[in-house]
């Protein structure tokens, strides 16, 4: 499937389209996580952000807390900047692909976890 047939879907609503991102990165090896909305002037969300979940960096403080009550869990975050951000149109009251970016920057899940 291209990037091309991919920005041509409209889903009728944001959770849908999250779990379209998650069965497309099930079959590529990556999980997605919900990121960031932005609400219009009404406060409707208008817009909503996917992101790889490897997206981002730990904070220092994580590794270097003493007083946790958990242990600590392996690092997986390397600052991914792969998303996919769908957009409202109210006109049809469905939501489309505004931005998809499928470059990553670390490798995949083994086939056995898919």
């Amino acid at each position: 499937m291209s990037i091309e047939e991919i920005m041509r879907y409209h889903f009728p609503d944001r959770e849908i389209a999250f779990m379209f991102y998650n069965w497309y990165g099930c079959l590529h090896g990556f999980a997605g996580r919900k990121s960031r909305v932005v609400r219009n002037t009404n406060g409707l969300i208008v817009q909503q952000t996917f992101r790889c979940h490897r997206d981002g960096i730990m904070d220092d403080s994580y590794s270097k807390s003493i007083s946790r009550k958990r242990e600590h869990k392996p690092i997986s975050r390397c600052g991914c900047n792969a998303k996919f951000q769908v957009h409202i149109d109210f006109n049809n009251d469905c939501w489309y692909i505004k931005y998809f970016d499928d470059v990553y920057n670390h490798t995949f899940l083994n086939g056995k976890y898919e």
